[in-house]
């Protein structure tokens, strides 16, 4: 793919991916990143329960091994602030403390060194 490699930003919000595991794997199969937004892993309290599909849907690819990065969409710090050290430690507790750190070092660091995951 001419030494380009996409990364799919915040899977949880397209509506043909949800609880699509099948073509999840197609798109990392042809050589796609997949990326979850931070703020989708924190707690429902922060967000109540308008996004609260868009946490089942990041838990659902979280849980079946499908996400290589969570990242944040944040757009300032005032009305979008980014919460990663929340959903840190929801992973971390949730899913270990070294699936956590290749969420939100080992795989970023390895995108930007141009290194596969």
């Amino acid at each position: 793919m001419l030494g380009i490699t996409p990364v799919i930003a915040h899977i949880e919000r397209y509506d043909a991916l949800e609880n699509n595991e099948k073509r999840v794997r197609e798109l990392i199969d042809m050589g796609c990143y997949t990326q979850i937004d931070s703020y989708h892993v924190s707690k429902p309290k922060f967000f109540g329960e308008k996004y609260k599909f868009m946490k089942k849907r990041a838990r659902y690819f979280l849980e079946r091994d499908l996400v290589h990065v969570v990242a944040s969409d944040m757009h300032n710090l005032d009305s979008r602030p980014p919460y990663m050290q929340q959903a840190y430690d929801i992973i971390a507790k949730k899913y270990r403390a070294k699936k956590a750190k290749e969420l939100f070092v080992d795989n970023p660091r390895k995108i930007i060194m141009d290194q596969l995951i």
